[in-house]
């Protein structure tokens, strides 16, 4: 089961069906049970029974899921694999040491693979959608996989199964979350 961590600035925003339910729609058609939970909610600790955590993206303003400390330490102490995307790559640099910085982008641009892995596997330049205000810069945490002429676009931590995606991978690359629901669920 996949725990799938909606991190809008409150539960059933208008931002919900676009960064929350395309990743829904992408955990159902590979056939994997899921649950959603508000990133505020008491139940974002009860973590036992899943196999993996995705952590949505927000819209452009929507930066409060910064501030949740308890969200921050759930994935910095986690045992199970992680895929942050976009603000969710956010919460994944805050929880092991990576800072932000402004970054606002938006549009569709070209990813430059750097390095690839069980979840990312991607051998040629292809083009992604973004959507953010912010983007990481990694420290010594992280192996890029994956940049733009802007910077990091796909990171991994370097022990542990957590992944960080800045772009859109629900909009036009789907393949990236099928990939890691595979990785996890099989």
């Amino acid at each position: 089961m996949i725990l799938i961590i909606d991190l809008c600035w409150k539960e059933d925003s208008l931002s919900h069906p676009e960064f929350v339910d395309p990743i829904v729609n992408i955990v159902k058609s590979a056939g994997e049970d899921f649950r959603i939970v508000h990133h505020l909610l008491p139940d974002l600790e009860k973590q036992d029974d899943f196999n993996a955590i995705i952590l949505c993206g927000t819209a452009l303003k929507d930066n409060g899921f910064r501030e949740n400390e308890r969200l921050i330490e759930l994935i910095k102490n986690t045992g199970v694999p992680v895929l942050g995307v976009c603000a969710g790559m956010q919460v994944v640099a805050l929880a092991y040491g990576g800072e932000l910085t402004e970054s606002l982008e938006i549009g569709m641009k070209n990813i430059v693979p750097v390095k690839n892995d069980e979840i990312f596997n991607a051998t040629e330049i292809f083009e992604a959608y973004k959507l953010h205000g912010m983007r990481i810069q990694p420290n010594g945490n992280f192996t890029l996989l994956a940049e733009s002429v802007t910077g990091p676009e796909v990171v991994k931590h370097i022990s542990k199964q957590v992944w960080g995606v800045l772009f859109h991978p629900e909009v036009r690359n789907e393949w990236v979350i099928g990939n890691f629901v595979r990785y996890c669920c099989r």
